[in-house]
């Protein structure tokens, strides 16, 4: 099963504790350095929309890739809503200006744009399910493809450190909207992080529909819950769905990706943790890196593209 499908129906509740405003300061931060202040901006991974939504609000004109069609479902009911809200303010409540974001379902590794960025970026660990080198290699020559004349692409990787600190374990987590088991493994000799993710989503957790019992052959299950009043008196049951996802990501080494970064024909500006913001080292869990476009600086025939609105 493709990633992020099953679990797109409860990403958000299970994924609360993530820190999209802090990552969004350090993007904004970054960006701005490098004097991208408004513009046309486009994420790659973007999943439900919890981060473009944010770049969004900050004055960037937004596009959002992701192959999962599940998880930009979801990304356009919160757009959806967030533009339904502005609109029925009343007049005396303040309107603020609210960009709409363009959603594209593609992968990362043949993404096409209408036109060129004057930023992209890669968060929340998109970049490390990039298995193969090869395949690192293509998302950043498209990236250096559609940047603008001097256009920055920032992006996010989880650091081997981190795989071998999260190693062999089970992790386990419940809701009101369901539960799930997650069991990690990380393999040090190829770099590979793997992990099983058996989830039982409550059926109303989403847009979920009853599903018939014979479609249990495909990996799908039902289960109930029973849950009694204080009182001990009256039985309520909650139909659950038992999914599956398997999730296969891999660490690299920060020399490697500079040198790949090099040869895309971008230009590596630097490496940050993406905690302190500073230098890395051999415990920092998440870098940042930086490149950006050096080879149209002298064309005159680039334009940056303004979708029609």
């Amino acid at each position: 099963m493709a990633c992020y499908e099953s679990f797109a129906e409860i990403y958000d509740r299970f994924m609360d504790d993530v820190p999209y405003d802090r990552w969004r300061d350090h993007l904004l931060s970054i960006f701005k350095e490098y004097g991208i202040r408004s513009g046309l901006v486009a994420e790659l991974g973007c999943g439900t929309g919890n981060m473009t939504e944010r770049m969004a609000a900050s004055g960037y004109d937004m596009t959002g890739i992701d192959r999962s069609t599940d998880m930009l479902q979801i990304a356009q009911e919160k757009q959806i809503r967030r533009l339904l809200s502005r609109e029925s303010a009343t007049d005396s409540e303040e309107k603020t200006e609210t960009a709409q974001i363009l959603y594209l379902c593609q992968d990362m590794r043949s993404f096409e744009l209408y036109g060129t960025m004057a930023g992209i970026y890669a968060v929340c660990d998109a970049m490390n399910y990039l298995l193969a080198e090869e395949d690192l290699l293509t998302v950043l020559r498209l990236v250096n493809n559609y940047l603008d004349p001097g256009g920055v692409f920032v992006f996010d990787l989880v650091s081997e450190a981190a795989y071998r600190k999260m190693g062999e374990r089970t992790i386990a987590d419940c809701r009101d909207i369901g539960a799930f088991i997650w069991q990690n493994e990380f393999d040090e000799t190829r770099r590979i992080n793997h992990y099983d993710l058996e989830m039982f989503i409550r059926e109303d957790a989403g847009e979920l529909a009853v599903e018939s019992s014979a479609e249990s052959s495909s990996g799908k299950e039902q289960g109930t819950e029973e849950k009694r009043d204080a009182a001990g008196e009256g039985r309520e049951e909650r139909a659950y769905f038992r999914r599956h996802e398997e999730h296969v990501t891999r660490a690299y080494p920060v020399d490697r990706v500079i040198c790949l970064i090099k040869e895309s024909g971008l230009a590596f500006e630097k490496v940050l943790d993406a905690e302190t913001m500073g230098e890395i080292s051999d415990r920092t869990q998440r870098y940042y890196f930086v490149a950006r476009e050096i080879a149209k600086a002298g064309s005159k025939n680039t334009a940056s593209f303004r979708r029609w609105k």
